[in-house]
C-alpha cells in the first residue's frame, strides 16, 4: 500500500534500486535466498531509468538471472533476459571491450533466439560473434546455429545448409565434397579402416568421453541434413570422417553416438542386405552411449531407437521387446 502511494517517475524508480540492491546483498550472504531474490531484483531493476542503474552491471544481472531461467526451463523468461542484458550492454558502450562477457552473452542469445524460433535474430547475433570473435573455437557455437538457421530455419533450406557445412569445414581443415563420388567413399574407408587397425567399431566405447563440443558436432548435423536431401553418400562419408577423427583425438562425444546411429538407418533403408553392417553400426552406437548412461534421456532415447527402430530388423522381434520397454520406463517417468 505504501508503495503505490509512490507516484511513478525518479521517487518510485529510486526506491525499487534501493529493494534491488538489498535483495542483491541479501543473495550474496545467503544462498538460499538466492534465486528469488535475484529474479526480483532484476525485474525492479530493468524497469527503472537507465541513468539510475551502471548499464554494464545490470547486464551481468540479467546474464546470470538468464542462465537460473534455463536451469529450470523457463527459456522465454531466458530470452527476455538475454535481450535485456544486451540492450543494457550496449547501452553501456563496452560491448566487445568486455569480450569474454559480450562472447558469453551472444552465445547464449544465439541459442536462446533459435530454440523460440526467431531465426533471424539467431542469425543476426551469429553474424556479430563471427565478425568479432578472434579464434576459431570462440566461433564454433556461431558456426553450428549459422548452419541451423538455414536447415532448419523457417525455410528448412537443408541443401543450403548443407552448402554452409562444408564451407565451414573448411575452416577447420576438413575438405568433403558436396557430391562424393565412389572412389571418395573407397579412400576414405580404407583410411578408417588403418585407423581402427582391424579393430571392431565398438571400439570406440574404449575412448574417454568428451563433454566439450567438438567438429563432430557439425559433422551429425551435416550429415542429418545430406540424409534428409537424399544425399546417403555424403552422409556416409560424413560418417566415417568423424568416427576417424573421434579415432585420432581419442575421445568420443554424444555426437559420434548420433552419427553411428543415423549411419544404422541409412543403410537399413538403402538395402536390406547391409543389415549386417547396419547391425554393426547399431551395436556400436549402443556401446558408446554406456559411457553417457549418466544422461538418462540420451541413453534411454539412443534404446528406443534402437529397439524400436531398426534392431528389429536385424534380431528377433521378441528379443527386441524387453529393452524397448525398460528403455520407455524413464522417459515417460
Amino acid at each position: 500500500a505504501s508503495y503505490g502511494i509512490i507516484p511513478e517517475g525518479k521517487l518510485r524508480d529510486e526506491l525499487l534500486v534501493r529493494i534491488s540492491n538489498a535483495l542483491f546483498d541479501m543473495a550474496s550472504a545467503d544462498k538460499a535466498k538466492s534465486e528469488w531474490a535475484l529474479f526480483v531484483s532484476a525485474d525492479h531493476l530493468n524497469s527503472v531509468a537507465p541513468e539510475l542503474v551502471p548499464r554494464i552491471k545490470l547486464a551481468r544481472l540479467n546474464l546470470r538471472v538468464a542462465k537460473m531461467n534455463l536451469a529450470k526451463g523457463a527459456t522465454l523468461n531466458a530470452n527476455a533476459n538475454l535481450n535485456a542484458g544486451l540492450k543494457c550492454l550496449n547501452d553501456s558502450g563496452e560491448k566487445w571491450k568486455e569480450y569474454k562477457f559480450t562472447l558469453c552473452l551472444l552465445n547464449e542469445l544465439i541459442k536462446s533466439e533459435y530454440a523460440i524460433g526467431k531465426y533471424d535474430l539467431a542469425s543476426a547475433h551469429a553474424q556479430d560473434v563471427l565478425e568479432n570473435s578472434t579464434s576459431r573455437d570462440e566461433k564454433f557455437t556461431a558456426y553450428f546455429y549459422k548452419i541451423r538457421t538455414i536447415g532448419e530455419g523457417e525455410k528448412r533450406d537443408y541443401n543450403n545448409g548443407v552448402l554452409e557445412g562444408l564451407n565451414i569445414y573448411k575452416v577447420y581443415g576438413i575438405n568433403i565434397p558436396n557430391s562424393p563420388k565412389g572412389i571418395d567413399l573407397l579412400k576414405e574407408n580404407v583410411r578408417l579402416k588403418m585407423v581402427l587397425r582391424k579393430r571392431p567399431l565398438n571400439m570406440l566405447s574404449e575412448l574417454p568421453r568428451s563433454e566439450v563440443s567438438t567438429v563432430c558436432k557439425l559433422f551429425h548435423i551435416i550429415a542429418q541434413y545430406a540424409t534428409f536431401t537424399k544425399n546417403q553418400e555424403l552422409a556416409a562419408l560424413i560418417t566415417k570422417r568423424g568416427i576417424r577423427l573421434s579415432l585420432q583425438k581419442g575421445v568420443v562425444s554424444q555426437d559420434i553416438v548420433r552419427l553411428l546411429l543415423l549411419e544404422n538407418v541409412n543403410r537399413i533403408a538403402k538395402s536390406l542386405s547391409r543389415a549386417k553392417q547396419a547391425f554393426a553400426y547399431g551395436c556400436a552406437a549402443e556401446k558408446v552411449s554406456e559411457l553417457f548412461r549418466d544422461d538418462r534421456s540420451f541413453y534411454h532415447e539412443v534404446q528406443v531407437l534402437l529397439y524400436g527402430g531398426t534392431f528389429p530388423l536385424l534380431r528377433p522381434s521378441r528379443d527386441c521387446l524387453e529393452p524397448l520397454g525398460d528403455a520407455f520406463k524413464p522417459l515417460l517417468n
